[in-house]
């Protein structure tokens, strides 16, 4: 696009663009435009936000409007110039969702920025469009009842393949209850480092800044925060001061389900960043050995970054492959490993709605594959006696219960075991065997995970 002053339309077409063109994360991107631009004023910081996450959740709906409109219906509105297209979609999203908009100044938005991409052969075309979907509104969306799998492909803005998916795996009542809350904007929430302090403590330095939190229901360190904006930014100074990070309630569960003791040791298998291993720090600053492994080595850095701020004690990080030898011992063994496993990630399409874009049903079957291998490359690193953790942030029963199901039935020497006695109240969280973890977006308000603590049997 041709430079011109920035505002919150602007910064929203030009993130959607980015993510299409380069395949960036949606999160990735709006975080670096919003850090290139400190003086761009709050009110269009959330707009731009609100914008570029609403289109990217709703792109289906939005098209399906769109082409009811446009010479030669959903054919002729892919003929649309990309960019054009865009405009439109981020148009129509202030049409039909927001209601805070004028429809007018949507549209006129739209055909400027159409015109100052020199696009503007197609201006006309886009206005028209756009005035009559203004005018008379989108078709009638399915019934969710006599047409669910309309429903959730034209209505939910889900690919067909994921909307067939939730019909066979949890029937069309939760689909849908599921498929909408996916639309949702999810919750920010904190983790109170409680080496710096309660989470009562906490939520009162927060209120006192007039950045106001409601205690979480099931992470007894989770605060959620009630109004908008980054906390990071709107509480600066407790963030340098490492008191609280950002992560969703049911990701903070993962570390009690592991449950670490005063001086076991622990392989975090795949830690990223490290934001559960800093909570199991927090917990657990008695603990002994901590490994963290992880293939890429940015992702170490922040790990050791984060410990510095967070105060938490460093892990011993290791850059490695699961899938390739690793530089350690044949028989080291740990108290406790960890694998938060790379997975489909369909809990978290709230925050990652490009996702659904992207992923195939045939990437399930090849994530499924490459969780077993994992599973079975850290079962001999689990000493007799101790436990393995395994977690996704998925609802996909392959990559779920089923999974752990058949490393049960390749490993006769471990043994699913409930969750640990302790703060939470795990009876909340169970999912339909008792034993196994599983939260979802619209039945908990929190992200899409499960989990399941793996007992290796004592020796003999």
């Amino acid at each position: 696009m041709k430079p011109g002053p920035i505002d919150g339309r602007r910064l929203a077409l030009s993130l959607l663009e980015q993510v299409e063109r380069t395949g960036i994360r949606a999160a990735a991107a709006l975080d670096k435009a919003l850090d290139a631009a400190p003086g761009l004023p709050q009110p269009e910081r959330a707009l731009a936000t609100e914008l570029f996450y609403g289109v990217l959740r709703h792109q289906g709906r939005l098209d399906r409007a769109l082409a009811a409109y446009a010479q030669g219906g959903a054919r002729g509105l892919r003929k649309v110039h990309p960019m054009a297209l865009r405009a439109m979609r981020l148009a129509a999203y202030q049409i039909l969702v927001m209601d805070r908009i004028p429809s007018a100044a949507a549209v006129n938005s739209a055909v400027q920025s159409v015109r100052q991409a020199r696009q503007g052969h197609v201006s006309g075309f886009v206005n028209a469009v756009l005035r009559q979907l203004a005018s008379h509104g989108e078709p009638p969306l399915p019934d969710p009842r006599s047409d669910t799998l309309a429903f959730l492909v034209e209505a939910a803005s889900l690919p067909f393949w994921l909307a067939e998916q939730l019909l066979l795996w949890f029937g069309p009542v939760t689909a849908v209850s599921l498929a909408l809350s996916l639309l949702e904007r999810p919750p920010t929430v904190l983790c109170a480092n409680l080496l710096r302090g309660s989470r009562d403590l906490l939520a009162r330095d927060l209120a006192a800044l007039e950045v106001p939190a409601e205690l979480c229901k099931h992470s007894p360190e989770g605060l959620t925060m009630t109004g908008s904006g980054d906390p990071r930014r709107l509480a600066y100074q407790l963030y340098a001061a490492g008191r609280f990070h950002v992560q969703d309630e049911a990701s903070q569960l993962v570390a009690h389900l592991v449950g670490l003791e005063p001086g076991e040791t622990l392989l975090d298998a795949c830690s990223g960043r490290g934001g559960k291993l800093h909570h199991l720090c927090a917990l657990c600053p008695d603990a002994g050995l901590l490994l963290a492994l992880d293939r890429n080595q940015g992702a170490l850095r922040h790990l050791n970054e984060r410990a510095r701020r967070l105060s938490a004690r460093h892990a011993s990080p290791l850059r490695a492959d699961l899938c390739a030898p690793l530089p350690l011992a044949p028989s080291m063994v740990f108290d406790a490993v960890l694998l938060d496993a790379p997975c489909s990630g369909l809990g978290v399409l709230r925050r990652h709605p490009e996702s659904k874009l992207r992923l195939r049903l045939e990437d399930l079957a090849d994530l499924s594959a490459r969780q077993a291998a994992l599973l079975d490359r850290l079962a001999p690193m689990v000493r007799f006696g101790g436990r393995l953790v395994y977690a996704v942030c998925t609802f996909s029963p392959a990559e779920g219960p089923e999974q752990v199901e058949a490393f049960l039935s390749r490993h006769p020497e471990f043994d699913l075991e409930p969750p640990p006695a302790g703060p939470v109240d795990w009876s909340k969280v169970l999912g339909s065997d008792g034993l196994t973890v599983s939260l979802s977006p619209h039945r908990h308000g929190t992200d899409g995970f499960f989990m399941a603590r793996l007992r290796r049997l004592p020796r003999g």
